[in-house]
């Protein structure tokens, strides 16, 4: 069985790679990531990743994973594009069958198989989505771009001159 990020493992598969403790690493272009490239910017690059498996009874498998990637996104303060460094570490557990949970898996999230397939791209993409912030901005503020800092001068200009010259700078005339 050639393994790898892209393909998707059956129950027997899965129990087979958790036997072995096999080890799973590669990269994931992000445009092959079609649900997360609609929250990015640009969708250049790819997440380096790397699974470990091992077997957890006869029903559980558990997964440790890391990746790590920058993700390009639209500051919602300023509206210009930056980079979001992301590098996490996960642990979930998959149940192999639904005849019962496992009794006992401690710190690992538990998930059921979908579709009697298991993905490891489609559970690298769902983690990057999540960990997308809902409002992405520049941390902290003074990194926001120079259009925030253009619409602030442009606040304190109109907040020290009088209103009389407002008027003639933008050339509108007074309706009489």
């Amino acid at each position: 069985m050639l393994i790898s990020l892209h393909n998707r493992y059956s129950a027997s598969d899965l129990g087979a790679l958790g036997e072995r403790k096999a080890r799973l690493t590669g990269e994931i272009a992000l445009s092959q990531l079609t649900r997360l490239r609609k929250l990015l910017y640009v969708y250049s690059g790819s997440v380096k990743a790397s699974i470990v498996f091992s077997q957890q009874g006869d029903n559980c498998v558990t997964l440790e994973f890391d990746y790590e990637t920058e993700l390009e996104l639209v500051c919602q303060r300023c509206l210009e594009p930056f980079t979001q460094e992301i590098c996490e570490h996960t642990s979930v557990a998959l149940e192999l069958s639904s005849s019962s949970w496992p009794s006992k898996v401690n710190d690992y999230e538990l998930l059921m198989l979908p579709d009697d397939r298991f993905s490891p791209s489609a559970l690298i993409e769902d983690e990057l989505i999540v960990s997308v912030p809902l409002a992405p901005v520049h941390f902290p503020e003074d990194r926001c771009g120079s259009l925030i800092k253009r619409l602030k001068n442009s606040v304190d200009c109109l907040t020290t001159q009088p209103q009389t010259s407002l008027v003639a700078e933008n050339n509108l005339g007074v309706i009489k």
